[in-house]
């Protein structure tokens, strides 16, 4: 449950503050979660990439829609890709990828500087 509240508020937080921001700001927002939610770090990294992903993805496929895959068209044909779907892939594993690691990099913040009484200091 954990797990999927977290996938969700990073979905919702990049795709809201997605749209008119920067693209580097959706690395904010898994940090939050990540020192916020208390799991492991796969467990971050996953529901990072998940939720920046799905945003991404759903970002570009609308914006692909609304212009009848002009632009996405063009730009795979620049970059010497064979459709636009393999385009969106890749885009959207990199906002991924950026943030499983933005949810990583909370979670470690988290353990630095907050200790759990009850872990013992030899064992992750």
């Amino acid at each position: 449950m954990n797990f999927l509240l977290r996938v969700f508020i990073i979905f919702i937080l990049s795709y809201f503050f997605g749209i008119d921001n920067h693209w580097w700001l959706i690395v904010i927002y898994p940090i939050i979660i990540g020192l916020v939610f208390i799991d492991n770090l796969l467990s971050h990294f996953i529901s990072g990439f998940l939720g920046v992903f799905l945003a991404w993805l759903t970002l570009m496929l609308q914006l692909d829609v609304t212009t009848d895959s002009i632009i996405s068209q063009k730009i795979a044909n620049i970059l010497f890709l064979n459709n636009n779907v393999f385009l969106i892939t890749i885009s959207s594993s990199i906002g991924g990828i950026l943030g499983g690691i933005g949810s990583t990099l909370g979670q470690s913040i988290r353990k630095i500087f907050v200790k759990d009484i009850n872990q013992d200091p030899y064992i992750d």
